[in-house]
């Protein structure tokens, strides 16, 4: 996982590290503003799709593409509850939670998010453990990781999420991946944008940094997949290289007295072009 060192603390960097914190301040500020104009817009929605499906026979056919919308503005609504927890740095209670299921709910949605220029495939790995973590907060991992992956993608394509299970060593987790060892759910987000040098990988995941043009993006969505993998004692690896894409892959502890589950047949259907994992 690429760690970000810490430069030495000078009066400049005091001052950057100052202006930086005001800033995170204002946004914050700004985030719960937004967010609760946000959910009452959202809480519009879901009132008037209630209301609709009291009066739609369930013989019509539109009945289902109003339950859709009602689906989608119940996530919405989870998500922003989840950006206020995780700006006020709130643990979320977590269940034992099956990635495969997760995944397969909220196939549709991660569809409507990517839109029509891109597939998405998804290719669920069998045996999966069950992990400790909140379904919305997964959902919102998934969600920024697909985003950042559309968006290194403007002429579309094809997007791969794949989830998988992995026991590591000692070996392997010093010398390959730098994931402490033990038991592992993985979920890999792949594009086949134009990649990342050493170096912008190496700030990927820090708060404000993004390559994007200026007003396109705040360089907060992978600090916020990564407070939110911190905050669940999860980890994160990226590979890529400029002209091959890149992957981006997470790893989910094993609740403690885990069993590998198997994959409902459903969701492996498509062969993984995820490059090496």
């Amino acid at each position: 996982m690429s760690q970000v060192q810490d430069p030495k603390v000078t009066p400049d960097t005091g001052q950057l590290r100052c202006r930086e914190c005001q800033k995170t301040v204002a946004l914050e500020q700004q985030v719960h503003g937004v967010v609760h104009d946000f959910n009452n817009i959202l809480e519009v929605i879901i009132g008037f799709s209630e209301l609709l499906l009291m009066r739609t026979p369930d013989k019509y056919q539109l009945r289902d593409d109003i339950a859709e919308i009602r689906k989608a503005a119940d996530q919405g609504t989870a998500l922003t509850r989840n950006l206020l927890r995780f700006y006020r740095d709130e643990a979320l209670e977590a269940d034992a939670l099956d990635i495969n299921e997760l995944l397969r709910e909220s196939q549709n949605f991660f569809q409507q998010l990517i839109g029509d220029r891109f597939s998405l495939q998804i290719v669920a790995g069998a045996g999966l453990y069950p992990v400790r973590m909140n379904a919305s907060q997964a959902q919102q991992v998934v969600t920024n990781l697909l985003t950042n992956a559309r968006d290194a993608m403007p002429e579309g394509g094809t997007l791969v999420i794949e989830s998988g299970s992995l026991n590591l060593n000692g070996y392997h987790s010093e010398n390959q991946i730098g994931v402490p060892a033990g038991r592992y759910s993985t979920l890999a987000v792949v594009d086949t944008g134009g990649g990342m040098d050493a170096e912008t990988r190496s700030h990927i995941f820090e708060p404000f940094f993004t390559t994007k043009e200026p007003g396109k993006g705040t360089g907060l969505g992978l600090a916020m997949v990564n407070g939110i993998l911190k905050q669940n004692g999860a980890y994160a690896s990226i590979e890529s290289n400029l002209g091959s894409g890149t992957t981006v892959k997470i790893f989910l502890p094993a609740v403690a007295d885990a069993k590998s589950r198997e994959v409902p047949p459903s969701l492996s259907t498509h062969r993984c072009r995820a490059t090496g994992f």
